[in-house]
């Protein structure tokens, strides 16, 4: 069974979701540093970046946030996308500053939780 954090990131005129990614990456690899982290973009992860993901996804198909400045529609997208057998998806602006390995037993009665 494969677990793992699975971040969205889709840069907009204003912010780097991607930097945020990356950020939040760093925070959980510190922290939990056996936990596997993909991140899921269609914008450019510059090589600096690359080392701090499992996996880097391509978001395929059309983008259903295109017209957005908020760019959250390809969120629907996620549970295809996701290499995991059980994923935890966290927002790119999130710090993961303690050990979250509870959080797997915590949710292993759920089949979806939000």
């Amino acid at each position: 069974m494969t677990k793992g954090i699975f971040l969205l990131a889709q840069n907009n005129e204003s912010t780097n979701y991607v930097r945020q990614a990356c950020l939040c990456a760093v925070s959980i690899k510190k922290t939990n540093p056996n936990t596997s982290v993909t991140l899921a973009t269609n914008d450019f992860v510059p090589a600096k970046y690359k080392k701090y993901f499992d996996y880097i996804i391509e978001i395929p198909g059309d983008d259903l946030a295109t017209n957005e400045a908020w760019k959250i529609s390809n969120r629907v997208k996620i549970y295809d996308l996701s290499p995991y057998d059980e994923t935890i998806v966290l927002d790119t602006d999130t710090i993961v500053v303690s050990d979250i390995s509870s959080w797997w037993k915590e949710l292993e009665t759920y089949d979806l939780y939000f």
